[in-house]
């Protein structure tokens, strides 16, 4: 459906970059687009030089606007795929990946989210001098006069790590999970401390898949007969699924489940009872959500540490309101440092920078409240 010629391994032959797409009535909208390079061979004329099938959207990722495909674009030695889509909130995706040293490499890239004309959120990431910005403001689209405007309320950037290869870039992204069709396990491992028979542990493709990269699956899952939610980790290389944590009463859902450099990290609320009191000063006891805390650990469950903690209340307290405010967490973890934003409902968000041991925490800034 599409191709750009190039000279990426620099021969003095034209070489081919292109994105295959099954064609038929009978054909799913879901159906995996397929992007590949094919190099110039003395010898036998081309070569496949690699494909891949996690890295372009397909015909139904677009949303209301419809197909997000948008034409392949290249340089001498890179090419950019390019995407659109959304409704009144639209977003865009470019990602430029390089040749060199024979293998292809995410280069850079830049995502965009916004209202219309107005950007609320974009990230730009520069392998070339491993450094990347994010850019943040509230989504105030009832003020029309702020639309044009280049002031974001959070700017900031971050390290990043080593450029992914082309696999490891597709694998990463987060739409690739939509791409599995396949997740064989040989072994299975219940960590310490976990009540579950081996008989009730769903697999990675009928849970709920949270992250995956090159090697790992992170997804949760809970059992028909009781309110317990389970984390488990499946590790490609071995085709081994352990369920590594569980949850308790206290704290009852996963969230931000993460893996980097050998450990899972992964937020849980924390509820407790309350007394809210709303205008009429009744005060009505309520089992809510008062905290949110981040952990880490081993993928075999061991080594379980707390890292951070945001509360909102105290267990018994009692609120002058009618509720307490939605939490949660959001995660990124890249140049050795987590970035952690945490959404709090009708309230300002506030964005923390911390080592990996949840050490040095910072305050980058807070993302105002939209009301």
């Amino acid at each position: 459906m599409d191709t750009v010629a190039l000279d990426y391994n620099q021969d003095g032959r034209v070489d081919y970059v292109g994105v295959l797409q099954m064609e038929g009535s009978d054909i799913p909208l879901k159906t995996p687009r397929i992007l590949f390079a094919l190099a110039s061979s003395e010898e036998s004329g081309y070569r496949l030089d690699f494909q891949d099938e996690n890295l372009i959207r397909t015909r139904d990722e677009g949303g209301v606007f419809g197909d997000p495909y948008v034409p392949l674009t290249a340089g001498e030695t890179t090419f950019t795929t390019n995407a659109y889509g959304g409704s009144a909130w639209r977003w865009s995706e470019a990602y430029t990946y390089a040749y060199r040293d024979g293998g292809w490499y995410l280069s850079k890239s830049h995502t965009t989210y916004g209202y219309g004309p107005m950007i609320t959120s974009e990230t730009l990431d520069d392998y070339e001098t491993g450094v990347g910005i994010r850019r943040e403001r509230r989504s105030d689209i009832e003020n029309p006069e702020n639309l044009d405007s280049d002031e974001f309320d959070l700017d900031y950037q971050v390290r990043l790590d080593a450029p992914p290869d082309i696999v490891q870039a597709g694998k990463r992204w987060w739409l690739s999970p939509d791409r599995l069709t396949d997740c064989p396990v040989k072994t299975i491992t219940i960590a310490d401390g976990i009540d579950l028979d081996r008989s009730a542990i769903t697999l990675p493709l009928d849970g709920a898949i949270h992250y995956r990269d090159e090697n790992v699956i992170l997804y949760t899952f809970s059992t028909p007969a009781s309110e317990t939610n389970y984390l488990a980790c499946y590790q490609e290389d071995g085709q081994s699924l352990t369920v590594a944590a569980q949850s308790t009463e206290e704290m009852p859902n996963f969230d931000a489940c993460l893996a980097y450099k050998g450990k899972i990290y992964y937020a849980m609320d924390v509820t407790a009872l309350v007394h809210l009191r709303g205008a009429d000063q009744t005060s009505v006891p309520s089992m809510d959500t008062v905290a949110q805390k981040l952990f880490r650990m081993n993928p075999d469950g061991s080594g379980k540490q707390e890292l951070f903690e945001y509360r909102i209340a105290a267990p018994g307290e009692t609120i002058d309101d009618e509720y307490l405010p939605y939490l949660s967490m959001s995660c990124e973890i890249t140049g050795d440092e987590i970035i952690l934003q945490v959404y709090v409902g009708g309230r300002p968000h506030p964005y923390y920078r911390m080592d990996l041991d949840g050490g040095n925490v910072r305050e980058i800034g807070f993302l105002p409240d939209e009301n």
